[in-house]
């Protein structure tokens, strides 16, 4: 049932982003390769002159996701991943061999894996969309095969984004199918908690917490 194929991206990484009434102009930081792109060609929400994480095409003719720098911003949870009219659901990735900055080499085996996404609520960037990687790792439960048990490789990272959203790990259930994303999309939109998003310098969530009271 898993999809087995995403959108094929191209550059990405900081860059100083220039806005038109009908381009957005982006030159990367490290490359100084410069793009244009019609607006209609970039994410639907407002976008300013400054610096940002973007990330292109493979054809280098839209901006796929426009992410804030490095810093830490308050968000909801808005979706799981999904194509256009369609449920979300997990996807197959293929197992991998990957490169440490330090030469070495590490290796990821075959997995299936979904995608959160959280609308930022913090001032400058309201309604940026950044998207939080996890492991799909919900089984029939042990106890109760009709609730889901979250195991394996992947787990706490799942448990964490789960309660960080609202939900109790403890209390709260989730009923099993080939594909808890839509009915667990359902219940954590229901918590509307606001959470603290960390994105590291390069442009990836580094932790996804409970956001103090403001």
């Amino acid at each position: 049932m898993a999809i087995t194929s995403r959108a094929k991206y191209g550059p990405r990484g900081l860059a100083k982003v220039t806005v038109t009434d009908e381009k957005i102009k982006v030159q990367f930081e490290e490359t100084r390769d410069t793009f244009e792109v019609f607006r209609e060609d970039a994410p639907e929400y407002k976008i300013t002159d400054g610096k940002y994480i973007v990330s292109m095409d493979s054809d280098c003719m839209k901006i796929m996701n426009i992410i804030p720098p490095k810093g830490t911003y308050f968000g909801r949870f808005s979706h799981f991943w999904h194509k256009k009219d369609e449920l979300p659901i997990y996807r197959s990735v293929a197992a991998k061999t990957g490169r440490k900055k330090d030469g070495g080499s590490f290796f990821v085996p075959s997995h299936l894996e979904f995608t959160a996404v959280f609308s930022i609520t913090s001032k400058d960037y309201e309604g940026f969309e950044v998207p939080y990687i996890m492991w799909y790792c919900f089984e029939p439960g042990k106890i109760d095969p009709a609730e889901s048990d979250i195991v394996g490789k992947g787990r706490q990272k799942v448990e964490d984004f789960l309660m960080a959203a609202g939900f109790d790990v403890l209390t709260d259930s989730i009923p099993y199918s080939e594909n808890v994303l839509p009915e667990l999309e359902k219940m954590v939109l229901s918590k509307k908690a606001e959470v603290a998003i960390t994105i590291n310098l390069g442009g990836w969530v580094d932790d996804i917490t409970s956001a103090p009271s403001r």
